[in-house]
C-alpha cells in the first residue's frame, strides 16, 4: 500500500549513504551474512525453475568462501572481476 510505502522509504531515505551495508557489518563482526536468505534464495529460486542465476551462484560462493573466520573484502574492480569469471 502507498501509506506504507511512504513511511519505509522515508527511513530508508534517513540513512547515510556512505554508511556500511548490514552485509559489512556482519563481515567486520564476524558473523554470518544474510547472503542465503538474499543470493541463496535467488540460486535455489533459479534451481527450482530450471534456469540459470549464475551471478547470485558466484556470489554466493564468494561471500561463502570469505565468512566469518576468514574476512575477506572485494574492491568495486575485483569484484567485478570475481563475477565475470
Amino acid at each position: 500500500p502507498t501509506s506504507l510505502f511512504r513511511i519505509v522509504a522515508a527511513r530508508i531515505l534517513r540513512m547515510d549513504a556512505k554508511g556500511p551495508s548490514s552485509m559489512a557489518q556482519d563481515f567486520s563482526l564476524g558473523r554470518r551474512t544474510e547472503i542465503h536468505a538474499l543470493c541463496g534464495e535467488i540460486v535455489r529460486l533459479a534451481r527450482e525453475y530450471r534456469v540459470e542465476a549464475p551471478l547470485n551462484s558466484k556470489m554466493l560462493d564468494l561471500v561463502d568462501g570469505a565468512q566469518p573466520d576468514r574476512p575477506r573484502t572485494f574492491s568495486a574492480e575485483e569484484l567485478k572481476r570475481a563475477l565475470a569469471s
